[in-house]
C-alpha cells in the first residue's frame, strides 16, 4: 500500500507524465495546467448562485496557494541562498489577472507561509519574509484592476501586462533584498556584499523571469477562461 499522501502521489504521477525534454518553464506550465484542470473540472461560465461562486473562489484560491508552494521547489540557486531563480510568482500573476488583489494576497500569504514553515520553521523573521510576496501579489492585482479598460482584462493587453509583471517583479526584488538585510542583522550574518553585491544581478534575473512568467500566465489565463475552469 502506498503510504504517501494523495498530493505527493498525484505530483509524482503528473511529473512523470511531463516529457523530460521540455525545459523548466514548460514543465512548470504543464504542472500548473494539469493541477488546475484535474482539481477544477470545467463548469458553466456563469455560476448559478452567489454562494456557489464564493465557495468555488475559495477552493480555487487554495489550489493556487498549493501551486505557489509546489513551485517554490522548482528553484535554481546559482549563488546559494542569496540568489534564487524561481517561477513561484506564476501562481500570483495568474490569480491577480483572474481575481484581483484580495485573492492574490491570500494565495501569496498561504503559499509563502507554508514554504517558510516547512523549510525554516516558525522563526522571528517569518513575518518579514511574508511581506515581499504579499506586496507583490497586491500590486499585481491592483494594476490588473486599474489597467483593465472597456471590458478588456489586463491579460489581453500585451504591453501593459508585460510592464506590470516586470515592474512589480523588480519591486519584489528590492523588497526581498530589504527582508534579507533585516534577517541578516537579526541573526548576525550581515555582509554588504551578500545583500547589495548582487542587487543588479537580482534585478536582471527578476526582469527576465517576469517576462517569461507573463508569457506563460497570459496563455494560462486565456485557456482557463475559454474552458470555463474558473
Amino acid at each position: 500500500m502506498d503510504e504517501k499522501p494523495f498530493g505527493l502521489r498525484w505530483y509524482a504521477r503528473r511529473r512523470s507524465e511531463i516529457p523530460k525534454g521540455r525545459n523548466l518553464l514548460h514543465r512548470t506550465e504543464d504542472f500548473f495546467m494539469s493541477f488546475i484542470t484535474t482539481a477544477m473540472p470545467a463548469s458553466p461560465a456563469k455560476p448559478s448562485s452567489k454562494s456557489k461562486f464564493t465557495a468555488k473562489r475559495l477552493v480555487t484560491d487554495a489550489l493556487l496557494a498549493a501551486i505557489y508552494f509546489a513551485l517554490t521547489y522548482f528553484v535554481i540557486k546559482p549563488a546559494g541562498e542569496s540568489l534564487k531563480i524561481t517561477f513561484a510568482s506564476l501562481a500570483l500573476v495568474v490569480t491577480a489577472l483572474l481575481f484581483g488583489p484580495a485573492d492574490a494576497c491570500i494565495v501569496a500569504f498561504i503559499g509563502e507561509f507554508l514554504y517558510q514553515t516547512i523549510l525554516y520553521g516558525v522563526t522571528a523573521t517569518m513575518p518579514i519574509w511574508l511581506i515581499p510576496p504579499v506586496l507583490h501579489a497586491f500590486l499585481l492585482g491592483l494594476f490588473a484592476r486599474l489597467l483593465s479598460k472597456n471590458g478588456k482584462p489586463l491579460y489581453t493587453r500585451i504591453v501593459p501586462c508585460y510592464l506590470v509583471c516586470v515592474g512589480t517583479a523588480i519591486l519584489n526584488s528590492f523588497a526581498n533584498s530589504a527582508a534579507l538585510y533585516a534577517d541578516s542583522h537579526i541573526y548576525g550574518y550581515y555582509k554588504p556584499e551578500l545583500v547589495f553585491g548582487m542587487m543588479l544581478i537580482r534585478i536582471l534575473i527578476a526582469t527576465a523571469t517576469a517576462l517569461l512568467i507573463a508569457l506563460v500566465a497570459r496563455t494560462l489565463v486565456e485557456t482557463l477562461q475559454k474552458q470555463h475552469v474558473v
